[in-house]
C-alpha cells in the first residue's frame, strides 16, 4: 500500500467448516479488538460448508473488516493457504470458527510489537467444553509482556496462540502440509519458529484466546480408523522433521530440537502401530528404511509432572524405552493381549 495510514496491520485467518452455532460470536469478538477500520482484515474461508455458515458469513461482508472467500471443501489447511494468499497485513494470527478472543487484546499486542520491533508474540489460552460455563473475561488494561532472552524461538505449535510477522511466513514460502489430517498445525508452528529470532520474541501474561474443546473429540480418538490416519500423519511428519536436519549443523540448537521432534513423532507412530497391534518387528524395518529409527531417549518425558495430566505423563513413560527395539516388541505384544481381553 502506498499510503503507510492505509495499511493493515493483522490479518486473521479463520477457516470455517460447519461452524453455524460459532462462526457469529467468533467473527464479533475479532471484530471487537479495537482496531481501526483500516488496520484489521478478518479473512473467513468457507471451506465447502453445507450447513448455514455461508449464510451468517454473507451478513458481515458488508463490514470493510471482513473478508468472506468460498471454495470447495479441501480441509482445514487447504483453508488456511487461501487465507495465507490473500493476506495483506504486516502481522497474521489464526483463530478457528469456534473459538473467541478477549477483548482488545489483539490491539494492545500489535502496540507492544510495534513498538519493540518484534517478529512473534505468544499468548496463553483457556480451554473449555460445551457444557462447562466459562468467564469470558477481557484482558487487563495494560497488557504484562515479558521479552524472550533466550537463544532459542518458542513459537507455540498450536497455530492459534501466537501472532507472527506476516513477511517471515511468506518470504520462506511456509504453507500447511494440506495431506496432512493430524498435527499439521505442530508442523506450520515448528517451522515458523525456524526464522524467528529468538530475542525479537514477547510472551503475554493474560489470557487472550479461548479455545473451545468438543465433547465428541475424545470419543474419536479410541476410533480404529483415527488411529490409523494418526499414525500416518505421525510418519509424515517425522520424515518433515528429518528432511530439516539437512539444513542444520549437529551442533545448532535447531538441530537438537528437529531431531527431538523427529523422534516423539516416531515414538507417537510406534504407540498407534502398537494399539493396531501390527508386527513390531516389521514396523521397526519400515522405520529404518525410512532414516526415523533408531530413535534417541527422550528424557525430558520423565520430567512432566501429573497433576490432571496423569496419562499422558504414564503414556510417555511408557513410551520412554522404545529406543530399545526388545522392549518396544515386548510392549507391543502385551498391548496386543490386552486389547484381546477387551474384545
Amino acid at each position: 500500500m502506498d499510503d503507510v495510514k492505509d495499511q493493515v496491520l493483522l490479518s486473521i485467518i479463520v477457516p470455517v467448516y460447519n461452524a453455524e452455532k460459532y462462526i457469529g460470536a467468533c467473527v464479533d469478538s475479532l471484530l471487537d479488538q479495537g482496531f481501526k477500520k483500516n488496520e484489521l482484515e478478518i479473512i473467513c474461508v468457507n471451506d465447502g460448508s453445507t450447513d448455514t455458515s455461508a449464510q451468517i458469513l454473507s451478513r458481515y461482508e458488508s463490514n470493510p473488516q471482513v473478508k468472506v472467500i468460498t471454495k470447495a471443501n479441501g480441509g482445514v489447511s487447504s483453508a488456511r493457504n487461501v487465507g495465507l494468499d490473500e493476506a495483506r497485513g504486516k502481522y497474521l494470527g489464526f483463530v478457528d470458527a469456534d473459538d473467541l478472543v478477549a477483548k482488545g487484546a489483539f490491539s494492545k499486542i500489535i502496540q507492544y510489537m510495534e513498538e519493540n520491533d518484534l517478529e512473534a508474540a505468544l499468548f496463553p489460552h483457556v480451554t473449555f467444553t460445551e457444557d462447562e460455563s466459562v468467564i469470558f473475561r477481557s484482558p487487563a488494561e495494560q497488557l504484562s509482556f515479558t521479552l524472550n532472552t533466550g537463544r532459542n524461538a518458542k513459537t507455540s505449535a498450536t497455530v492459534w496462540s501466537f501472532i507472527v510477522l506476516t513477511d517471515i511466513i511468506q518470504r520462506n514460502h511456509i504453507r500447511f502440509h494440506e495431506e496432512l489430517k493430524y498435527g499439521e498445525d505442530y508442523l506450520f508452528g515448528y517451522y515458523v519458529s525456524l526464522y524467528i529470532q529468538p530475542t525479537k520474541q514477547c510472551f503475554v501474561g493474560e489470557t487472550v484466546y479461548y479455545y473451545r474443546q468438543h465433547v465428541m473429540s475424545a470419543m474419536h480418538q479410541r476410533d480404529q480408523k483415527h488411529t490409523q490416519q494418526h499414525m500416518k500423519g505421525m510418519l509424515t511428519i517425522a520424515n518433515a522433521y528429518k528432511s530439516m536436519l539437512e539444513h542444520f549443523e549437529e551442533k545448532d540448537w535447531r538441530y537438537q530440537n528437529t531431531r527431538a521432534r523427529k523422534d516423539t513423532a516416531t515414538m507417537a507412530a510406534m504407540l498407534d502401530a502398537a494399539k493396531l497391534g501390527i508386527s513390531p518387528k516389521k514396523f521397526l524395518c519400515d522405520l529404518r528404511d525410512q532414516g526415523l529409527y533408531p530413535i534417541q531417549l527422550q528424557w525430558w518425558t520423565l520430567r512432566i509432572g501429573g497433576g490432571s495430566n496423569k496419562k499422558t505423563w504414564l503414556v510417555n513413560l511408557a513410551c520412554f524405552l522404545f529406543p530399545f527395539s526388545w522392549y518396544y516388541i515386548i510392549f507391543s505384544a502385551l498391548i496386543k493381549k490386552l486389547s484381546s481381553k477387551r474384545a
